[in-house]
């Protein structure tokens, strides 16, 4: 008995041995499968054989799944130039195992990239930037691609988006409709002229009738409304944007206020008129302009040569107008009180950062204060929207930033403005493009 409990430990301690250098063996043998497909798959690599390549390199994933040698074997596509395959190798290996490593999507953004697919290199970055990672690289490569950009469509002119309907008035054919910000239609071509939408768009048919319209076409106000309350006035041949809640209308020789619910007169018999916004307005009497509130009653006397609205129409955007006096441009306060020298050139605010204005080629941009930010020196420029402004040189224009910096080539023949969603209109020869920027624009 006493031999007999010898032998159990003895036996114990030679099975524990030849479990331990079994695993010892298995181990070392894996290792020297995965290094000999490591290296076979390196060698046909650098000779350019990529499906045996990436053969070897499944097998040596296959041992052990690293980073590393996933980002090494994804080389091999790229230095073949097999973007499909190297698509392919983001999505189902790098992405799939490795979702949480800069590194991946720096892969993924310099596949896109390779393929000048700016539009998928965009996705790729706010797939990374959404999950908080920082890799200097791909911050340095994004950078590199930060304004580029998407030409679409063809039209004989076009008007800028509104803030609020998110569409554009464009004419195609000679006639007028509205498209959105993807370039998709919206409202048909139907109309002699349109405006900028506010809450509604309006427009002139080609009968000569002024209407508002909504975001489907379909019309909401026209001269009935108006003549209801206001017989007097007479044919409606022209409606402005809606702001502050009133309808500014034309009849051929004056501009009233109404108020867009009720569709009462407020006040009107003026030769020209802008719209009343931040509770300024502008109106003029055939020879001068003056400044008026939202009531109605003149902040200012008739002093003003001209006033200046932006694209949409709009002359009242900050705490600063810009109106013309005695030959020259100044920024005033809403009561007429000066804030800046003189200029012989200016255009109003279309948001609250810079206002160009210009003595000869050299422009400065302005804020509300009368402050000058910077200056450049261009052929025309125009202010500032949603971080963008337009800038004229050698007769082609682009666009410079907020730190007057040229991003967008001047290439162009003329230049819109930008929404706040990175899209504008260009023009080259006859016709106007919607410029989409990828970096804003690649669902």
């Amino acid at each position: 008995m006493k031999h007999s409990k010898l032998v159990i430990p003895i036996f114990l301690t030679a099975a524990l041995f030849g479990t331990v250098a079994y695993h010892v063996s298995t181990k070392m043998e894996t290792a020297r499968q995965y290094e000999a497909a490591l290296q076979q798959a390196r060698s046909l690599s650098e000779k350019g054989i990529e499906t045996d390549a990436m053969t070897s390199y499944s097998q040596a994933l296959t041992i052990d799944r690293t980073l590393e040698i996933s980002l090494e074997a994804g080389e091999v596509y790229l230095k073949n130039d097999d973007l499909y395959e190297a698509q392919n190798w983001y999505k189902n290996q790098l992405l799939s195992f490795f979702p949480h490593e800069p590194e991946t999507y720096l892969y993924g953004l310099r596949v896109y990239l390779a393929g000048d697919d700016y539009r998928n290199a965009f996705s790729v970055y706010e797939d990374y930037q959404s999950r908080g990672l920082y890799l200097q690289e791909m911050e340095d490569r994004v950078s590199e691609i930060k304004y580029m950009f998407d030409l679409s469509g063809q039209y004989e002119g076009a008007g800028p988006f509104s803030n609020t309907a998110h569409l554009a008035a464009v004419e195609y054919n000679g006639l007028w409709g509205y498209v959105d910000a993807t370039g998709r239609r919206a409202v048909p071509y139907d109309y002699a002229d349109a405006g900028t939408f506010s809450t509604l768009a309006p427009v002139t048919d080609t009968f000569g009738q002024a209407c508002y319209l909504d975001e489907t076409g379909d019309v909401k106000i026209n001269e009935n409304f108006i003549l209801e309350s206001d017989p007097d006035f007479g044919h409606v041949v022209r409606f402005q944007a809606i702001q502050s809640g009133m309808i500014l209308a034309y009849n051929g020789e004056i501009w009233n206020f109404y108020d867009s619910e009720t569709m009462a007169k407020l006040f009107g018999g003026y030769k020209d008129a802008v719209p009343v916004t931040m509770g300024v307005g502008a109106v003029s009497n055939g020879e001068k302009w003056a400044l008026i509130g939202s009531d109605g009653e003149y902040v200012t006397d008739f002093l003003f040569d001209d006033v200046a609205v932006d694209e949409k129409g709009v002359f009242c955007r900050t705490a600063a107008v810009i109106v013309k006096q005695d030959g020259a441009y100044y920024l005033t306060d809403s009561t007429g009180n000066r804030l800046s020298d003189g200029f012989d050139q200016a255009y109003a605010f279309y948001d609250g950062t810079y206002a160009a204005c210009a003595n000869g080629q050299q422009w400065s941009f302005v804020d509300d204060q009368g402050n000058v930010a910077f200056t450049g020196e261009y052929e025309d420029a125009r202010s500032f929207s949603n971080g963008f402004a337009a800038v004229k040189t050698d007769g082609k224009w682009g666009y410079i930033d907020l730190d007057g910096n040229i991003v967008i080539d001047c290439q162009f023949d003329e230049a819109g403005p930008f929404n706040d969603t990175g899209v504008s209109f260009v023009k080259n020869g006859e016709f106007w493009q919607m410029l989409k920027l990828y970096q804003y624009n690649h669902d």
